[in-house]
């Protein structure tokens, strides 16, 4: 069995644009998320031969990015002249039920589905083009987690994503833990409606 040679500076080099993206993405600080990505860089190249192409390399370099994104925002927490929180702050999109969420088409007044649920998940298993079907599925995850409202969606990106626990995840999101659980429901519940609406575009 052949061992994979690890990857080249060049090769790591060349994932910079979308590391940037990634860290951007998670920081919206452009000057952190090149700090970020230059130690993922270094503690790729360093680990180097750790690198076994059981995964792509940019899997694998996203990976170490994740760890350097969530020390940064640990960090932040810690620093003194970050201002304590004790509710999230208000938006208009984030969980203001007075306004008329687009999302109530969707629900009977009970709370059930006027919509097949499961429509989506169908036309998917059912799609002949099963090569591209996974690209296809996480570009569009991608548009709709880019659509959420930004609370909604560092704090989704977080919980999910990430795999902080819930406590963790509402602290780094700037949201009280007591309304995380229902912002993470709204979050998943505009994710699937915009899922099932792009998957339903023929």
């Amino acid at each position: 069995m052949s061992i994979a040679p690890p990857p080249a500076l060049d090769a790591l080099l060349a994932e910079t644009p979308a590391l940037l993206a990634f860290a951007r993405g998670r920081l919206q600080d452009h000057q952190e998320a090149e700090e970020a990505v230059q130690d993922c860089l270094i503690a790729a190249w360093r680990q180097r031969d750790s690198f076994a192409a059981q995964s792509s390399l940019r899997t694998w370099l996203t990976g170490i990015l994740r760890h350097k994104v969530l020390d940064r925002l640990r960090a932040r927490q810690r620093r003194p002249d970050r201002p304590a929180h004790s509710a999230p702050p208000h938006h208009a999109d984030d969980g203001d039920t007075s306004r008329q969420d687009p999302l109530e088409n969707c629900f009977t007044p009970h709370g059930a589905w006027k919509i097949d649920p499961t429509y989506a998940m169908d036309k998917l298993a059912n799609c002949p083009r099963h090569s591209t079907l996974r690209a296809e599925l996480r570009d569009l995850l991608r548009l709709c987690l880019d659509a959420l409202p930004d609370t909604l969606r560092r704090l989704f990106t977080l919980r999910e994503l990430d795999q902080l626990d819930t406590r963790e995840a509402a602290s780094l999101a700037s949201v009280t833990p007591a309304s995380a659980p229902v912002l993470l429901t709204r979050a998943r519940l505009r994710l699937r409606d915009c899922l099932q609406r792009r998957l339903a575009t023929p």
